[in-house]
């Protein structure tokens, strides 16, 4: 049996910046929020249903996608101090593949590829939503990753 999926941004938040702390990468809001958005994007396109991890929507901003929740929690270029929570074995999952996949870019490199042509982020400018099933079609496309 597996474990249900922990859906809080929060919790997910923290445990992104422990894991990738614990991996010798500093995290700031910015970086956070572009690796949530990809979380969130890992997520949809391995799970068939059309389930979402986060209630949260994500808006256009100038740097990327971001959640107003995040972005009420944690300054923008401040390092993310590390705060040890543990998560499920199904959100562990994710995060390590969010971190193969996107570990070693800085955050200029996720800015940038949120930025790339066609991408979700291009085609909502000015603080719209960014529509889920377009994250997930892009970011699958972008990657080749399997659905």
């Amino acid at each position: 049996m597996t474990d249900t999926i922990e859906k809080d941004l929060i919790i997910n938040s923290y445990y992104i910046v422990d894991y990738f702390n614990k991996r010798g990468k500093q995290i700031t809001a910015v970086k956070l929020q572009i690796l949530l958005y990809f979380l969130e994007a890992i997520y949809l396109i391995q799970n068939k249903e059309e389930t979402k991890l986060f209630e949260e929507e994500f808006y256009t901003e100038p740097y990327g996608p971001i959640t107003k929740i995040i972005q009420k929690n944690f300054k923008d270029y401040q390092d993310i101090t590390s705060k040890e929570i543990e998560t499920n074995k199904e959100n562990k999952k994710y995060i390590e593949t969010l971190f193969q996949l996107l570990g070693n870019m800085t955050t200029y490199e996720l800015v940038t590829l949120a930025h790339l042509s066609n991408s979700p982020w291009e085609k909502h400018p000015g603080e719209q939503i960014i529509p889920k099933l377009e994250t997930k079609n892009w970011f699958s496309n972008l990657l080749k990753i399997k659905q």
